[in-house]
This record gives structure tokens, sequence and C-alpha cells, in this order.
């Protein structure tokens, strides 16, 4: 018998509804992996406008000549025109809280004296106004990238707007007054009137923390993966002991918990000191990392348990879902719809969210949810390992008659 023939034979034995199907995912598994997360960041950057922005009037306006000045309102206006993002004019207090909490992903502050500033231009001694931007990466890193190019789009939009308006209002000045130094300082001053500032509540510093929670929680993950192929997830002589079903769940669950636990401190010590992650709150990782593998262990041996070997499918396709939708790299907002609606359903959602606190820092309210919606998954699903372990332990006849196969 050649290579072939053998070949033909091992293929022949797909036969059965069940084999055909796992032949059929098999068949699919590099356009999921592809597909997917390609149609989540097709084109991230053609949709900045939907991130919402908030945006901060402080500006008082100002007299040029008898002639008002309201620079920050023609600047708010020109902002809300323009589509780039999802802009909100809103007050300071709305908007720090906004940027906290996450439902603004970066602020804008227009300055109390910004068109008392820009009125100097037409004086003997101009002044550059100041616009602020502030940005969080405890929301994100990638947003922060993403503000920090549409800060330059934005510096020079702004350098625009003020140079028409400057020369549709009163502010324009004798080309020939004063000295050659002075035309060439105001020239200066009127090619970039307003200087845009910017500072982050809570700084990743370099891509590698920026991304870092995405890729714990991927690795965590992939350690939920293996674990029961490599490790049984029940034992079959406790199974049919008299030990109740709770404590035989358990018994299958705390050996992969107790290895996951020692991955889970290889992995903050080689990170945190190794690779120089430098958490911000490095006990809350080295916990967050120990929970986030008990979580994603128990919804491999809630799975396991239940199904069966069709565990690690499942465990592969819901891994598809989240490097897409849960939001690790680009925000969900330029992401299509469907991505947005699975986000809130999937763990790992929380524990990036939850990883990017304890490295950057963030809303500390936000993390005691992040915690209790996963803690609410090692509940839910470790109960269905009790709940399958029971199943399990009810003999049928369909059961006990010997398989018979030909």
């Amino acid at each position: 018998m050649n290579a072939l023939r053998l070949a033909t034979y091992e293929l022949r034995r797909f036969r059965g509804p069940i084999r055909r199907v796992a032949l059929g995912f098999l068949l699919v598994v590099p356009l999921l992996y592809a597909g997917v997360y390609l149609w989540a960041n097709w084109n991230p950057y053609g949709h900045l406008d939907r991130i919402p922005v908030a945006v901060v009037d402080l500006d008082q306006p100002a007299q040029v000549q008898g002639q008002p000045l309201a620079a920050g309102q023609k600047f708010t206006e020109e902002l809300e025109a323009g589509k780039q993002f999802d802009w909100h004019v809103v007050s300071a207090e709305t908007a720090s809280s906004g940027l906290k909490d996450g439902t603004y992903f970066f602020t804008i502050t227009v300055p109390q004296d910004f068109s008392t500033k820009l009125a100097t231009l037409g004086g003997a001694t101009p002044e550059r106004a100041a616009l602020d931007v502030q940005l969080n990466d405890g929301n994100g890193y990638i947003v922060g990238l993403i503000a920090s190019n549409a800060e330059r789009e934005l510096q020079a939009a702004i350098d625009t707007a003020v140079q028409t308006m400057i020369a549709q209002t009163a502010l324009g000045r004798t080309p020939n007054a004063g000295s050659s130094q002075e035309r060439m300082r105001d020239a200066m001053v009127l090619a970039n009137p307003v200087d845009v500032a910017s500072t982050n509540l809570n700084p990743a510093g370099v891509y590698g923390r920026g991304v870092a929670p995405f890729f714990l929680s991927i690795g965590l993950w992939v350690f939920a993966l293996l674990v029961f192929i490599i490790m049984r997830p029940v034992s079959n002589v406790a199974v049919t002991s008299t030990l109740r079903s709770p404590t035989v769940a358990l018994g299958g669950f705390l050996p992969a918990a107790a290895v996951g636990a020692v991955a889970a401190a290889i992995a903050f010590v080689v990170g945190q000191w190794a690779i120089g992650l430098d958490a911000e709150k490095p006990l809350l990782l080295l916990a967050l990392l120990v929970l986030g593998v008990w979580v994603f262990s128990a919804i491999a041996h809630g799975l396991r348990t239940s199904v069966g070997p069709a565990a690690q499918i499942a465990m592969l396709v819901v891994l598809v879902l989240q490097l897409s939708a849960a939001g690790g790299i680009y925000p969900l907002e330029v992401s299509p719809g469907f991505f947005g609606a699975l986000h809130t359903v999937l763990p790992m959602s929380y524990t990036i969210e939850g990883f990017r606190y304890v490295i950057s820092g963030g809303d500390t309210s936000r993390f005691v949810v992040d915690l209790l919606v996963l803690a609410g998954y090692l509940v839910v699903f470790l109960g269905l390992s009790v709940w399958s372990v029971s199943r399990h332990r009810q003999w049928t006849m369909q059961r006990l008659r010997p398989q018979l196969q030909l």
C-alpha cells in the first residue's frame, strides 16, 4: 500500500455527520481567522467620525477695534462642520468625567483667553493662543495614536481658519509697520497663531505597554484552550464514585487552576521585570492574571464537561470573535456594528479593560465592574461544570449498551 492509498483511506474515515462537520470546520479555519479579523479592521481610519470626542469652549469673546471676536465659538462651529470625529460640545465637568469613564476618547478645551490672545495679532506684541488636547490611554493606546495624528491635522486646520479670520476682521496689521525683526516675528506668529498642547491622564508611554492588555488576554485564553487537552477535565473514577457532583467537578478544575496560577505568576515576573512592563499596580496585575486564567479555564472546563472535545472548536471560535470584538487594538466605534454588539458578552473585553487599568491607570469604578463581571463568568461556568458532571452520572440504557463498530 503506497502513501496515496493510505491518505485516501484516512480521508474515507470522515463519513459520519460529526466527522464531516469537523473536517468542514478545518476547511474554514483560515477563512475564519483571517476573514473575521480583516472584516473588523478593514478600514478603521475611514470611520473616525464614529469616535466620540468632547469639545469644551471656555472662551470669552474679545473686542477688536470695536468689533466682537468670538474665536472659540467660531472654532467649535468649524469642528462640528468638519465631521472628522463625533464632536460633542459639552461642559468642562462632563468632558472630564467622560474622558475618565470612556464616554469620550479625548477632549479638546478652548481656554478663556483664546479670543483675547488672538486679538493681539493685530497689535504691537502678538501672542499665540493655545488649545489643550487631553488623552487617556486607559481607554486604549491606539486611540491616543489616532488623536496624535488628528492633532497635526487639527493644528493645520486651526492655523488656516485663524488666518482666514484675520483676513476677514480688523486683526490685520500694516505690512510695513515696525522693524524688520518685528515683521519677521509677526509673520511667524501669524503662520502658527495657535499652540496645540496635549496631556495624558494615564499614559502607556510605549507601544508595548499600550497593547499588552490585548496580548496578555490572548495568552491566558490559549492556556485555557490547551489545558484540558493535556489534563483530564474530570476523573472517570470520581464520576462513578459516591462523591457529590460539585466535588467531582471542582476536583477536575482545581489542578488546571493551580497550573494556571503558576503560569500567570511566570508571565507576571517576565512581563513586569524582564520585558519592562512596569505596571502602575503590579500586585493587582498579578491578581488579575490569576483571576483571568481561572475564568478562562472555568469556561473551557464548563464547555469540555458539557459538549466534550467539541469544546476546543468552540474555544477557537470564541477566540476569533474576541480578537475582533474585545476592543484590544482599535476602538469598537471604527468596526462594523456586529462586533460592538458582541463586545459586552465576551470575557476578554473585561480582562483587556482591567489590564489597562493595572498597567497604565484609569477609572477605579470601571475596574471594579470588570472584576465583578469576571467573577460572574467564573461562577456561571463552574456551575455549568457541576451540572454537566451531574448529568453524566445519570446512567441510561443507551449509555450502558455497548457500542459495536464494524
